[in-house]
């Protein structure tokens, strides 16, 4: 947290900011301390580092589908959190000079690291073609969080949603991670594709993501609508922030 605003400045209390021990060795001329108090030449008062945070809030928000390269804060956080969201499965329609049903495709799935994951939610296909593949229209796991979700299932009617993301839709995906609705055909309803999967973790410390380091985040696609006129599901979206 921040130095003081008003009263006293100890050592212990730079040090802690700076995220030593608080009996470390400190000096007014200590480099980090300099950079702390954003004064790097000449004479130094302590009461120059009052309110002064040696932790800078940030946030990095992924919502095009993709793989990227995200470097963890140099100075470190207090508490670092990652959302993750996968793709939306893709919606069914009736292919009518074929005359079958169409399924939509998976939702892509997406990470953080390899290791906060939400899956992309499965296709959808009709109410028919349900009891034959019962993951049909299902929503997508998630794992590695604190909080893992399942997302919604499509229905009839509509997508899947996907928590704290994407409601439930009639038509396209809503962004992030909700399902695409299937397109009616005459008395036999289309299924939507499921929702993907939600996941959320909180970091306090350093032991498993590191200062100063690159960790790879992927952004899952939406699952193709069917060719013969389904909708398709939301991207994915991955938000990491940290304070």
């Amino acid at each position: 947290m921040p130095l003081p605003t008003t009263g006293s400045i100890s050592f212990s209390q730079i040090n802690i900011e700076l995220q030593r021990s608080s009996d470390a060795t400190l000096s007014m001329g200590d480099s980090e301390l300099r950079t702390l108090f954003d004064d790097t030449a000449g004479d130094i008062s302590i009461s120059t580092g009052r309110g002064k945070s040696w932790i800078t809030a940030g946030s990095s928000d992924y919502q095009v589908q993709g793989t990227y390269t995200w470097k963890s804060p140099a100075r470190g956080w207090n508490t670092l959190n990652v959302y993750v969201w996968g793709a939306g499965g893709g919606g069914s329609a009736y292919d009518v000079p074929m005359r079958f049903w169409r399924p939509g495709t998976v939702g892509g799935f997406s990470h953080f690291a390899n290791s906060i994951i939400g899956y992309g939610g499965n296709p959808g296909e009709s109410n028919w073609g349900q009891a034959m593949r019962p993951n049909q229209s299902k929503g997508g796991l998630a794992g590695g969080g604190d909080i893992n979700v399942t997302g919604g299932n499509g229905t009839a009617s509509t997508g899947g949603w996907s928590y704290n993301g994407g409601s439930s839709s009639t038509t396209i995906g809503i962004f992030p991670g909700g399902g695409g609705a299937g397109r009616k055909y005459t008395s036999v309803d289309p299924a939507g594709g499921g929702g993907g999967g939600y996941a959320q973790k909180t970091y306090t410390g350093y032991s498993v993501i590191a200062k100063n380091t690159d960790y790879t985040v992927v952004v899952g696609a939406g699952g193709a609508g069917a060719s013969s006129g389904g909708y398709a599901g939301a991207r994915g979206r991955v938000i990491i922030n940290w304070s």
